[in-house]
């Protein structure tokens, strides 16, 4: 496993960094809109 894989895996279980790691791999106004607006800012 590379480096980004287990930095994926290792935050894919706490619901803020997942959501994050998601918008960080597929920016969108969608996976933007998925984030709190604490983190959005």
């Amino acid at each position: 496993m590379d480096l980004r894989d287990e930095i994926v895996s290792a935050y894919a279980d706490d619901a803020v960094c997942a959501a994050i790691v998601a918008y960080l791999r597929a920016p969108s106004d969608e996976t933007l809109g998925a984030l709190s607006r604490n983190t959005r800012n």
